[in-house]
């Protein structure tokens, strides 16, 4: 791979990053950057660049972006407001009933999909754990992605309560960018993880809690704070609404090929 980049001359790079961080040397921002002759391009994810994506975005020809007010960063002539690139199957066809099927839940009741990421959230986990029991008192079903790690624990305390019908625990689904939660358009409590690079993620959320688009729940306040406000939501038909449509302002369908035109013209058709 190092040496095809040496001797391809491509005239545009595109590669998927947070920071440059766990990445092969040739695929690294700046390595890029180095040998893509005059053309230089950044796609930036968060609300809240990293160092690298900074130092790169100086000298980018232009910025692709999913957040506002990053002309703080970046010069505000260069950016360009595409949004995120999306799974093409993040927006299913299939039936509210079918999904109720799979999961064995109720159709004509309330259901919240809790998501920790791909191998789960220690924070969000306990968030729950700790006022479980309050599910016994409401009709709100749960889809919980724990993480291998924490599943037999929650296995072990839904079927201590009693609740096999109601909270669902799973091993993994499919962690959701803002970007997705923002197309499909549903009510969203965010959790941020404050450890993350830059607590990138508590900003990227703040921002959509700015714009009455979100809640937010503090990591270190989940187990007091989360079910709360969780059975709040449910029971908040005007606030839900609220949220789903700003939330929806958010949203960039076309956001990859919005990129490849903004790719295309800062080429100036150098082909």
């Amino acid at each position: 791979m190092d040496q095809r980049l040496h001797q391809g001359h491509p005239l545009a790079y595109a590669a998927c990053q947070t920071d440059g961080q766990h990445q092969p040397r040739h695929c690294h921002p700046e390595t890029l950057q180095a040998r893509c002759g005059d053309w230089r391009g950044r796609q930036e994810q968060n609300s809240y660049p990293g160092k690298t994506n900074r130092n790169v975005g100086k000298k980018a020809k232009a910025i692709c972006v999913a957040y506002d007010h990053l002309d703080q960063w970046f010069p505000a002539e260069k950016i360009h407001f595409t949004g995120n690139p999306l799974r093409a199957n993040i927006v299913l066809n299939g039936t509210r009933e079918e999904a109720a099927e799979y999961f064995h839940l109720d159709p004509n009741k309330p259901v919240a999909l809790l998501v920790g990421g791909s191998q789960g959230a220690l924070g969000i986990n306990k968030g729950i754990s700790a006022q479980l029991d309050a599910f016994k008192d409401s009709d709100l079903q749960l889809i919980w992605q724990t993480g291998k790690t924490y599943i037999t624990q929650a296995q072990e305390e839904v079927n201590r309560l009693g609740l096999q019908d109601q909270v669902k625990p799973t091993i993994f689904i499919d962690a959701m960018s803002i970007s997705e939660l923002a197309l499909v358009q549903k009510p969203v409590i965010f959790v941020p993880l404050p450890t993350a690079a830059e607590d990138h993620q508590t900003k990227n959320a703040q921002q959509l809690v700015n714009a009455e688009a979100a809640l937010m729940v503090r990591n270190a306040d989940t187990e007091k704070e989360l079910v709360p406000m969780l059975f709040r939501l449910k029971d908040d038909r005007e606030l839900q609404a609220k949220l789903s449509a700003n939330i929806g302002k958010f949203a960039r369908p076309n956001a990859a090929d919005d990129i490849v035109k903004v790719i295309v013209e800062s080429l100036e058709f150098r082909v």
